[in-house]
């Protein structure tokens, strides 16, 4: 087997680089990491910034939703790593972050707002417009890390 690759359930062999899009080990990290921080930041801005402005109280909904305040596990970053994970690995540009985040935001809201009462309509379609527009524009940024001559050294 050679030392870059690993064998498949029916004895073929991949290397790394099929898994991670055709990049290395380290250029899959740098934009699975720059990815995580981007969503988390972007989505404070939304939360605490500019969702309030459109009427729209992500704590109040959470509130509503499971009778307590937000708790801020540190369980959820594991939604952050596999976003970052989806991007880096799905979205090489612009259109392909929107439609990744379009998928992922309906799929989530509009379960929310059959299971809950407090997940309205409203909340849903902000929440929606939302994830599409942040993963459109961080799938673009990843795909301007190809422009950067540093990031061409990580091979």
């Amino acid at each position: 087997m050679d030392p870059g690759g690993y064998a498949n359930l029916d004895g073929r062999e991949e290397s790394l680089r099929t898994l991670t899009g055709g990049r290395s080990w380290l250029k899959m990290l740098v934009r699975v990491v720059a990815a995580m921080i981007l969503l988390f930041l972007l989505d404070l801005v939304w939360i605490k910034g500019l969702a309030p402005l459109l009427g729209l109280d992500y704590f109040g909904v959470v509130e509503a939703v499971q009778g307590a305040s937000l708790a801020g596990r540190p369980i959820g970053l594991v939604a952050y790593i596999a976003m970052g994970y989806g991007l880096a690995t799905m979205a090489s540009g612009y259109a392909e972050g929107a439609r990744l985040g379009f998928v992922l935001y309906v799929i989530f809201d509009f379960t929310s707002t059959f299971m809950y009462h407090a997940w309205t309509i409203k909340v849903a379609l902000l929440d929606t417009v939302w994830g599409t527009l942040l993963f459109t524009l961080i799938g673009g940024l990843l795909n301007e890390l190809e422009r950067i001559p540093q990031y061409h050294r990580l091979d």
